[in-house]
């Protein structure tokens, strides 16, 4: 365990220390680590080791690549600079506020005072999750989902195929924009907010020896990865526009009482921080709303972050279907679907195909369950 620890910290300082030599002399060169084809093997030797299984996966990389790029496209030197080196470190650097329990207890009092923590799901002790050292990552950004069981691109590598979604539909609205209404001074908010709308992720949903992840909770009624990603922008001393455009990414700004929302996660994400957010320009004089006039950049980021609806019924549907799968084609057993067995079954065709093509599949075929059989022995062969 130790040895595999050692290689994917490793791993990943070889891949980041390209990029930062890159960005030294002004660009990022998109990389990841090795040429990757979709590989064809047995039922009984599916990778089990997360970054093996997101360096077989030609998605995952190409979606790795993507982001980089456009990481790299970011005009200010400044700002490129602070989206790369928190792809880099999935570790919050606030976490340097909270190394003992009498910090962490200051901090969960203040949130409850304040409303934003419910005692019944929240305590002083789960209210961060496990981070043994400040100077090791809790996993690679490339390596996390892109959420839970019950939500959307739940395995490995997930989290980077939904980013990079998520920033082609940012930059289709911004092309939209300067071809039919012939301005764009929107790109470097808007691409920075919604790069970094899931950057606490890899802290958040973290890995299990059982192939689960550790679950998402709620701070100030958002999302704990929405509010501690924030948390660290905050802390990082990122833009006011950037921060609010990441906020609208988790809270798309469609109504007063969605301002209401993001105006809570911004509050206690600063409470975190140990920052004041009206001092920072991140809410009005009095606190209760966003700054006016509401910049451009905070919509283009939420309206482009709707796939999170159909990602989430197109993966329940496809894991229902891998489990038939699982039994019928590879001859396993009921029981096995509560174990790794199944798990790396479905990690590896999930981070392989994804959820979302298997999906595809059952929707255009008279036998949706055959379909998905067949598109899983192109994958993985049954050893019969």
């Amino acid at each position: 365990m130790a040895s595999k620890l050692l290689y994917a910290k490793s791993f990943a300082s070889t891949v980041l220390l390209v990029t930062v030599l890159a960005l030294a002399v002004g660009f990022i060169k998109p990389g990841f680590t090795n040429d990757s084809q979709d590989k064809r093997i047995t039922i009984e030797n599916i990778p089990t080791y997360k970054l093996e299984l997101t360096r077989s996966s030609v998605m995952i990389q190409k979606s790795w690549n993507y982001l980089l790029s456009k990481i790299n496209s970011i005009s200010s030197s400044k700002l490129r600079a602070q989206v790369l080196s928190m792809y880099q470190n999935t570790a919050p650097t606030f976490m340097a506020l909270y190394q003992t329990d009498k910090s962490k207890r200051t901090v969960y009092e203040k949130l409850l005072k304040a409303g934003f923590i419910d005692v019944s799901t929240v305590d002083k002790d789960n209210l961060f999750p496990e981070l043994k050292k400040l100077t090791i990552i809790p996993q690679p950004f490339f390596t996390a989902p892109g959420g839970s069981l019950n939500e959307h691109h739940y395995y490995p590598g997930g989290l980077v195929v939904s980013t990079a979604i998520n920033v082609k539909a940012t930059i289709a609205a911004l092309y939209a924009y300067k071809d039919l209404y012939d301005y764009v001074d929107l790109y470097d908010e808007a691409v920075a907010g919604q790069l970094l709308q899931a950057c606490a992720k890899p802290f958040i949903y973290q890995w299990q020896d059982d192939f689960e992840v550790t679950e998402d909770y709620l701070i100030a009624g958002a999302k704990a990865s929405q509010v501690i990603g924030l948390s660290e922008s905050i802390f990082r001393n990122l833009t006011v526009n950037v921060i609010i455009a990441q906020a609208c990414a988790g809270i798309p700004l469609l109504s007063a009482h969605d301002e209401k929302t993001i105006v809570k996660a911004i509050k206690a994400a600063a409470i975190i921080a140990g920052r004041d957010p009206i001092a920072l320009g991140l809410l009005s004089f009095d606190g209760e709303s966003l700054p006016t006039p509401h910049h451009q950049s905070w919509y283009v980021v939420g309206q482009s972050s709707h796939n999170e609806a159909l990602a989430t019924y197109a993966q329940k549907q496809a894991i229902e279907a891998l489990k038939e799968v699982f039994i019928k084609t590879y001859g396993k057993k009921t029981s096995d679907l509560k174990d790794k067995k199944f798990q790396t079954f479905k990690n590896y065709i999930g981070s392989q195909y994804s959820f979302m093509r298997i999906h595809s599949v059952m929707t255009k075929s008279k036998e949706p369950q055959k379909a998905v059989s067949t598109l899983c022995l192109s994958l993985i062969d049954a050893g019969k």
